[in-house]
């Protein structure tokens, strides 16, 4: 069974998921994973950052450096406000992909998935993935980094490093995780691919969780806790 360090960052920008791990994490069913969470505790320069974007990039970029240390198979992404399914890692591990993401919605519209094409390669327009439906691997352009599996052939060119900001490229914004499968793409020539039975639950700050396609619920905050499903998440190790 490969190996798999799953990178998940935190600082205040998401203050309202922090009970969620390291929960969320333990219940994936993988064996072979160790999680590495990135806070001011081990990366004391991740409070430094006033661009989120920044500080995500420099955030994976030093997760990238700890799963070439310790010679990890594949670096998986997973966002601090995220609720993985707990099959997650096996159904993109099994897919032999090296670079691969699963479908997590929009905040705000679970009606439409994060990710897109491209026109070309050269204007880098953007357009919007088609509704696909079941277990469909497509290539794409852009995957989200909430949800970014990356094989050690590809991150170990590939390391995230050189983000510059959502101006990188000029007369566009690019966020870090599209800079990111640019790279891949001039670095490597692979495109990304997402796994569209591979889904997660999004939260956002208004109270309301999202996930590909469709579904909206609610959760709530209770001091240090968060409910979700009938489940409470405190950041302890166990669900309580």
């Amino acid at each position: 069974m490969p190996s798999v360090l799953v990178v998940v960052s935190y600082t205040d920008y998401k203050y309202y998921a922090r009970p969620l791990y390291p929960q969320a994490y333990e219940a994936i069913d993988y064996d072979n994973k160790e999680l590495l969470f990135v806070d001011e505790t081990n990366f004391p320069n991740i409070t430094k950052y006033e661009s989120g974007d920044v500080l995500c990039a420099e955030a994976r970029a030093f997760g990238i450096e700890q799963a070439l240390k310790d010679d990890f198979d594949y670096v998986f992404f997973l966002d601090v406000d995220a609720i993985p399914d707990c099959d997650i890692l096996t159904k993109l591990v099994e897919t032999g992909k090296p670079f691969i993401g699963g479908a997590i919605a929009c905040r705000g519209n679970a009606e439409k998935v994060i990710g897109h094409t491209y026109k070309s390669y050269i204007g880098l327009e953007r357009e919007d993935l088609p509704h696909v439906e079941g277990n469909a691997l497509v290539e794409v352009g852009g995957i989200s980094g909430a949800l970014m599996l990356v094989h050690k052939n590809i991150f170990s060119y590939c390391d995230y490093k050189g983000y510059k900001g959502i101006y990188h490229y000029p007369r566009r914004t690019t966020c870090d995780d599209e800079y990111y499968c640019l790279q891949v793409y001039e670095k490597t020539g692979v495109k990304p691919v997402m796994h569209m039975g591979a889904k997660a639950w999004h939260l956002d700050e208004n109270g309301l969780a999202y996930r590909y396609r469709g579904e909206v619920k609610s959760f709530k905050r209770e001091r240090n806790k968060l409910i979700f499903e009938g489940r409470k998440y405190d950041g302890s190790k166990k669900e309580i």
